[in-house]
């Protein structure tokens, strides 16, 4: 059984399930008012491709990843209907390759983007080693940034 942590915007935790309707898997997000102690599920704006959902500038957000390496980034309109809107597509980087994952970790400025980069396919043995990239979403390129070695005594549980 896959499992991840929930996430909590506005007082609401917010995980990722499956549950089938009329013989077919429907992709959702399962949401707990932690003020009004209420569940509802909320529909996620694609079932085809991956993706996590991350809080993104205070704001539940869908992070959605297709096989070619675009990522693209989801949030609900506020308001009556709060559809969800694509507000954000990250075309994949020339110096990532398929077997790495990116994933938009916060907003660094206006326009960057700071991006994590890993390898899915290590073995257990070896060390994941993880790399960073700024994305400027003015000029649409990517530069590679160097943290250090703090990043070592962190872990990132949901993925």
């Amino acid at each position: 059984m896959d499992w991840e942590f929930g996430v909590l915007v506005n007082e609401a935790l917010h995980w990722k399930i499956r549950y089938i309707n009329n013989n077919k898997e429907i992709h959702a997000i399962l949401r707990f008012d932690t003020l009004n102690e209420k569940f509802d599920v909320i529909l996620s704006p694609d079932n085809e491709h991956d993706y996590d959902l991350v809080v993104f500038k205070g704001h539940l957000c869908l992070v959605e990843y297709d096989k070619l390496g675009h990522i693209d980034m989801w949030t609900r309109e506020v308001g009556k209907n709060q559809n969800w809107i694509k507000f954000m597509n990250l075309p994949p980087s020339e110096t990532v390759s398929i077997y790495d994952r990116m994933a938009p970790i916060c907003s660094m400025k206006e326009y960057e983007i700071l991006v994590s980069v890993r390898n899915l396919f290590l073995s257990l043995k070896k060390r994941r080693k993880e790399e960073f990239l700024l994305y400027s979403t003015e000029a649409k390129t990517y530069k590679k940034i160097h943290i250090g070695n703090t990043m070592k005594h962190f872990i990132k549980w949901n993925w």
